[in-house]
Formats: C-alpha cells, sequence, structure tokens
C-alpha cells in the first residue's frame, strides 16, 4: 500500500489532474450539460427536502416540549379562599358539562355498517 500512495504523489497525477480541469472548462457543451443536471438535481433535492421538512420535521418539532412541567402547588390559604373556591367548583361543572355534551355526539358503541346488495 505504500507503493500505491506514493504513486498518487507524483507531479505527473497533479499535472495530468490539471490538463484534465484545463480541458473540462473549455468544453461548453459539458458545462451546459453539467449546469443543467446540477439545476435539476438542486431542484429536486429542495423538493425532497421540503415534503420531508412539511410531512416529518413540522411534526416532530411541535411534539417538543416548550419549558418545564408545572408542579402543583399544595396553598392550604388558597384552598381555603371562597373565591378560589368558587372557581374551581365551576371549572368542575364547565368540566362535566363538556364531557355530558362530548359523550351524547360520540356513541357508547362503535359499529361498523356494511350494506350488501
Amino acid at each position: 500500500m505504500p507503493e500505491t500512495a506514493e504513486k498518487l504523489n507524483t507531479p505527473e497525477l497533479s499535472g495530468n489532474l490539471r490538463s484534465f480541469l484545463k480541458k473540462l472548462s473549455e468544453n461548453q457543451r459539458l458545462k451546459n450539460i453539467l449546469k443543467k443536471v446540477f439545476l435539476w438535481l438542486t431542484l429536486f433535492t429542495s423538493a425532497i427536502f421540503i415534503i420531508v421538512f412539511f410531512i416529518w420535521l413540522v411534526p416532530v418539532l411541535q411534539e417538543i416540549p416548550f419549558g418545564g412541567k408545572t408542579t402543583a402547588t399544595n396553598i392550604t390559604e388558597l384552598k381555603e379562599d371562597a373565591v378560589y373556591k368558587k372557581m374551581i367548583s365551576q371549572m368542575n361543572r364547565d368540566t362535566q358539562r363538556l364531557s355530558r355534551k362530548y359523550n351524547s355526539y360520540t356513541s357508547g358503541l362503535s359499529y361498523l355498517v356494511i350494506k350488501y346488495y
């Protein structure tokens, strides 16, 4: 393997590479083809990225929780306050009312009707 590495570092190789790049830059037809291929490749890659972004990355980013969890406070002074008790009982009534309303929209029995002709 050291022999191969020595062969790669020869001045011949760098000279050949320079001449190849010079010929490549002079060939207008090949330049135009490479430009078109690069353009189409860029457009295709951009389209794939946009599709992946909206299908996968946006939902993943929405699932990342922002902020920490709030801890429940256990303040006895607050729990004895009449206004606080009234607010809590009103929230409980609202929750029960909305639960009954939701349950009336969705039946308790899920079934599938298949009609045969």
